[in-house]
């Protein structure tokens, strides 16, 4: 987490579509696809050739892992869902995605994303609210050109929108004071800032295939995935963080007194890690499965953690 007392930095760039290096068996060609629609979507006809439509492809083409397309390409094609409507819910996740990633780069003043100058650090502040504004407006555009449900994953959509904003107010408010650190903050703040953008593909999928009993636990899970992410990344980061004074959830539990801060921290990863696999695992169709497998990636991840 970064230094800026004002906000609390949320790990944005979760993981690779890939297991272990290899393909997602049948992914390959789909992802491409919709990697390829999704930069089309950055140039409108009166953006070309001007600072804002530069700026978002710089964002772009920095990389990142996708991962909230590809969960809904996976939980789509696991629920029966035409590919277009897979496309839209792709692209839809993952516009929102950025541009709350622009936006909290200018809030957390936080210079680099991808390694590469931030949006706000490399064209101002001004296109960085510009750029956010424009990708949350295009994913709302995605949505409205679903065959299933359109509506209704509209409305929910905006919902969802709407967790991750206030869960941004919440932080910028609450601060990085140390006398008001609790793990139930912790947990609320993480999983409105990162468990919204994680759980949505699933949630959105399940909407347009009439599994509307199942969003619940697709919300869930991965909001529990989400703490448990952010805290394997706060312990990744754990020697960096103190050097440079940051906000860190072991040095938080040390100061407020907590006995073996470390183990603390470990073991909230880890209960967090097996709800979220608790859940995933009951999805209709296994379109949970690659949340799954991630999460048990994490959990070994924290075990190694522990023995050493």
């Amino acid at each position: 987490m970064k230094n800026n007392p004002r906000s609390m930095h949320v790990a944005g760039d979760f993981f690779m579509p890939n297991q272990n290096g290899q393909p997602i068996s049948g992914l390959e060609s789909e992802f491409e696809q919709a990697n390829h629609a999704l930069l089309q979507t950055l140039d409108h006809e009166f953006g070309a050739n001007t600072q804002l439509n530069e700026a978002l492809h710089h964002h772009f083409n920095a990389g990142g892992g996708r991962v909230r397309m590809t969960l809904a390409l996976d939980a789509g094609r696991r629920l029966g869902l035409p590919g277009s409507d897979r496309h839209h819910l792709a692209l839809a996740t993952e516009l929102l995605h950025n541009a709350s990633l622009i936006h909290d780069d200018l809030q957390d003043q936080d210079p680099v994303r991808r390694g590469q100058p931030a949006v706000w650090s490399a064209y101002g502040s001004d296109v960085a609210i510009l750029a956010g504004d424009y990708l949350l407006a295009t994913a709302f555009g995605q949505l409205a050109h679903c065959t299933r449900q359109a509506p209704t994953l509209i409305q929910h959509f905006q919902k969802r929108s709407a967790d991750l904003i206030f869960g941004q107010a919440l932080d910028l408010s609450h601060g990085e004071t140390l006398e008001r650190f609790s793990l139930e903050t912790y947990r609320q703040i993480v999983s409105a800032k990162s468990g919204a953008l994680l759980a949505m593909p699933l949630e959105l999928a399940l909407i347009a295939s009439g599994h509307t009993q199942a969003v619940a636990l697709a919300r869930n899970a991965g909001e529990a995935f989400a703490i448990a992410y952010q805290i394997s990344d706060d312990l990744s980061d754990l020697e960096a963080d103190a050097r440079h004074d940051c906000f860190n959830i072991v040095h938080a539990l040390l100061q407020c007194r907590r006995n073996s801060p470390l183990h603390a921290a470990i073991t909230e990863g880890q209960i967090q890690c097996q709800h979220a696999i608790d859940q995933a695992r009951v999805l209709p169709n296994d379109c949970g499965e690659l949340m799954v497998q991630k999460a048990q990636q994490l959990m070994a991840q924290f075990q190694e953690v522990e023995e050493t």
